[in-house]
């Protein structure tokens, strides 16, 4: 199949990283650098970039990736990424990135073409809240 997903060991243990990075509310300082310290040592991983941080611009981002990509469509591959602060090693959010220009459901579809490095999507952890009990902000 063309379309199946492929990924190697390491994509995979670089998505539970971002699993638990993104569900989680709150990581301590030194687990989020153990965390970014494995996902950094995986076979392929590289900081791709640093980035301006997409909702206020003022903060840049450093972006995570290990080598390969998410879609193995014949017309369409991705790269996923996770973005951190580059001081508090924090989680901020993931971006998929085109690993190769295409396009967009193939080019016999007439679809519009995607550049290489075009990033494709955002999602940004904006704010956290603790609470101590329901409705109560600490």
């Amino acid at each position: 199949m063309t379309s199946a997903w492929r990924l190697t060991q390491a994509q995979r243990d670089f998505e539970e990283v971002a699993e638990v990075l993104a569900m989680a509310t709150w990581v301590p300082s030194d687990k989020r650098k153990l965390l970014y310290r494995i996902a950094g040592e995986l076979d392929g991983a590289r900081a791709v970039e640093t980035i301006p941080e997409p909702v206020r611009g003022h903060e840049r981002l450093l972006a995570l990736a290990v080598d390969g990509n998410y879609r193995d469509y014949s017309y369409e591959r991705n790269t996923f990424q996770v973005l951190f602060d580059p001081e508090t090693f924090a989680f901020r959010g993931f971006r998929l990135v085109a690993g190769m220009g295409y396009y967009v459901n193939g080019k016999a579809s007439g679809g519009p073409y995607v550049a290489k490095g075009t990033v494709l999507a955002t999602a940004m952890r904006v704010t956290t809240k603790v609470v101590d009990k329901a409705g109560a902000r600490t």
